[in-house]
């Protein structure tokens, strides 16, 4: 009987979560456009210090100073007018996916009992579901937007050219993560109203999301920053050992040069 009675709980959670939401996928297109507008600039100057040849920057600073007294400050915004468009509508299947995998997984095995909640039969998805969702929704996301990203580096890196070229599971898995942290706080003298935790799991989840990324986003803006008539790699593994092996030193082992490598795709070409 109490099989049965958590299978019905779980049902009425399932038909909750799975009841069409208009504002979701607005709720992405909105994101999307507020993303750009605060995110580009530092988009750009993170794809020229990762792209461009050896020793052009110095840091993001440089990088910052160098493109506004050369090419003007709307230069910040250089192929802004692509994910103008796509980042809208990648923003807004990423949502949406990610709404129906949760729904889908909570209804498969991936729901756990909700502690927040008096009700011993209530139900609510597992973190391994959020992170799984995430993954999910970032691959359902990745041929469009690869679209997108190959226009917006070529136009970032325009002028760099010419001198001289998904992990959506571990920001929707931490975000669920500290967002539960948060709610452990409640009914201490360090509770957080609803908002304060929604921003700060977001803060800290935004943080996890590059610490996965950044690495692969520097194989990407590398690959896409190539040249098409004299490519300078053969493909991801030579650009990943090119990384790897940039700043190897025969006075190191073999040890300390792995250690060193793998710090430089946490690291600007050059410095």
């Amino acid at each position: 009987m109490a099989t049965v009675a958590i299978s019905d709980d779980l049902e009425k959670v399932v038909a909750e979560k799975t009841k069409p939401k208009k504002k979701v996928q607005f709720a992405g297109f909105a994101a999307g456009i507020a993303s750009l507008i605060v995110g580009h600039p530092l988009d750009t100057l993170k794809t020229r210090v990762q792209a461009s040849p050896p020793g052009m920057y110095k840091g993001a600073w440089d990088c910052l100073v160098k493109t506004v007294t050369t090419e003007g400050a709307r230069k910040l915004y250089a192929g802004a007018s692509a994910p103008a468009v796509g980042w809208s509508i990648t923003d807004a299947i990423l949502m949406g996916t990610l709404h129906n995998y949760r729904a889908f997984l909570l209804r498969h095995g991936f729901d756990e009992r909700d502690t927040t909640k008096s009700d011993v039969e209530a139900r609510r998805l597992s973190l391994l579901g959020h992170s799984i969702a995430g993954m999910w929704a970032g691959w359902s996301n990745a041929i469009p937007a690869n679209v997108v990203e190959q226009v917006k580096i070529k136009l970032q890196l325009q002028h760099t050219m010419d001198a001289a070229s998904t992990d959506n599971k571990a920001m929707f898995g931490g975000f669920e993560l500290f967002s539960r942290m948060f709610q452990q706080l409640k009914g201490t003298r360090y509770e957080l109203s609803q908002n304060g935790a929604n921003f700060l799991a977001g803060g800290l989840a935004s943080n996890l999301y590059w610490l996965a990324a950044l690495p692969s986003d520097n194989v990407k803006s590398r690959i896409m920053g190539d040249s098409l008539v004299k490519p300078k790699y053969k493909g991801i593994w030579h650009v990943v050992k090119t990384i790897l092996h940039e700043k190897d030193l025969t006075s190191r082992s073999r040890l300390g040069n792995t250690t060193a490598g793998l710090k430089n795709f946490y690291r600007v070409r050059g410095s």
